[in-house]
Parts: structure tokens; sequence; C-alpha cells
């Protein structure tokens, strides 16, 4: 009778046991989905937490919490107060300095103008942005985002944080943000047309008279007409591969127009009609 007593009491503890693991098994053993969408979450937060320590980065962080609308996180992001809008064509010390002061916000100021600043526009500019494109160029002080929707640039400790709003990339040209997507439709007008050899298109794209500064001496082009018939060394075989590969966002802006990488050419807004054209071209060495 003892005997079968312990084989019985061995029994059940042997059930429960088994029970039990089948129980926390269960238990410990997430849905296919609940595991997935765990990982999901934990990658979207590993994202949504990092500091970015590169231009990629920040440009991927930044657009992962602008999806997320993760105010707070998009808050840590921006260095305070923060510049919001230009500030330019004031004279008088006093008055800009009072009209700069205006235009840097602190956090509190931030936040309450939050959808303000984050319009659909500038949202846009941001979202729009190829993160592997992106790059610090040597010796820069600040980069921008779109045509300067957002700029950011890079502290000492290597870190980059956003320091501005709405402020043109060519403001130096005069051209404010609307006329900086202007600018850029032009040049990608004119390489389709370069592209298409319509000849008579390019010349109408050129404003005379309009100097031409060749390797050996400078002409002026009165007309389309005489564009047409300079037109194989004006644009040169190194003059069109040059325009060809030059990207939109890298173009470079001062005070008289914007140019390609290297001033082969460049380009301005005339007050008369309002449309972009070629103002002077540069021989590129061959």
């Amino acid at each position: 009778m003892v005997i079968s007593f312990h084989k019985s009491l061995s029994g059940c503890i042997l059930a429960v046991v088994v029970v039990a693991a089948v129980l926390g098994g269960c238990k410990g053993q997430p849905h296919p989905d609940q595991e997935a969408s765990s990982a999901t979450t934990g990658h979207d937060e590993a994202v949504g937490s990092q500091e970015p320590n590169s231009v990629r980065d920040l440009i991927a962080v930044l657009q992962q919490r602008l999806r997320d609308n993760n105010r707070d996180q998009v808050l840590k992001m921006i260095r305070f107060p923060v510049q919001v809008g230009e500030v330019g064509g004031i004279e008088d010390p006093a008055e800009f300095r009072r009209a700069y002061d205006k235009a840097l916000l602190d956090e509190a100021s931030f936040r309450r103008d939050y959808d303000r600043i984050w319009n659909p526009d500038v949202t846009k500019a941001v979202l729009s942005e190829n993160p592997d494109e992106m790059m610090w160029p040597s010796g820069a002080l600040a980069q921008y985002v779109g045509c300067g929707e957002v700029w950011f640039e890079k502290k000492e400790d290597g870190r980059f944080l956003i320091t501005g709003f709405d402020r043109s990339a060519y403001r130096i040209a005069g051209i404010s943000l609307r006329d900086c997507y202007r600018a850029r439709d032009f040049l990608k007008e004119l390489q389709l047309a370069i592209a298409g050899n319509k000849r008579e298109q390019v010349a109408a794209m050129l404003r005379y008279p309009l100097r031409y500064h060749g390797e050996h001496k400078t002409i002026t082009i009165q007309d389309a007409r005489q564009t047409l018939l300079l037109y194989d060394s004006v644009f040169s075989a190194s003059l069109r591969h040059a325009i060809a590969e030059q990207r939109v966002r890298h173009l470079i802006g001062r005070a008289d127009g914007l140019g390609i990488e290297r001033g082969y050419l460049w380009f301005n807004e005339p007050s008369e009609n309002g449309e972009f054209k070629v103002v002077s071209i540069f021989e590129p060495p061959t």
C-alpha cells in the first residue's frame, strides 16, 4: 500500500509538472504576428531614439520622426533658440537686431507654432530628400534640406542639429525659396534641351547680349541667330558634359546669379518678365 501510494503521488506530481510546462510554454511563445509587431516597434524606437552623427543619419532619423509625428523627438534635433524665416534687407542695425531677435524662437514658442513651422511644404522638402545623396561639404559651416526649408550645423562633438527654417539657400542671389525651385526647373529644362540637340530652344534660353568667355578670347553674342551659327563652339562637348552632369541641388550662388559647379555657366532672373536666362558662359578646359 505504501508503494502504491508513492507511485500515485509521483504520477500526480509529474502530471502537474507537464501541465505547468505546457501552460508556461504557451504563455512564453507569442503569436507570430505579435512577434513581428514587437520587432517592428523595437526597430522604430531604435531609429527614433538614436542621435544622428552624420548628414545621412540626420535626414533618415528626421524623416522617421516626422512620419511618426514624434514631436518630442523632433524637438530634440533642434538647437534653441532657432531662427525661423529670413531676416534681410534692413539697413538700420537696431531695426535689424529687433527683426532678428523676433525670428529666434525658444522651445516653448516653437511648440506653440509647431504646425505652422512644420507645414506641408517644409515636411515635403524633408521627406523628398534621399539620405544617401546628402553630404557635408568640406569646410562647410551649414547645410540645408530642399531649397533651404531646414538648415543644420555640425557641432564640435560631431552631432548635427537643426538651426534654422525657411531661409532660401540662394538668398545671396536674391532668389526666394519658391524661385529656387523655378531655377532648378530651368536647369532641368536646359539639360533636356541640350541632350535632345534642340538648338533653337537652347538659343531662346539665353539673354542677349551674352558674353562668351573662350579659352583665347571673349566674344559678345548678340542674338539667337548668332548663337545658332556658333552653337558647336559655344556649347562644346566639354560644356555639354558639365551641364549634363550638374545636380540641381548643387548649384552655386553669388550676388549676380546662379551657376553650375566650377562656374562654366551662369543664369539669373531678369526683372522684365521673371524668366530665368543664361547670362554668361565660360569655356571649360578640353
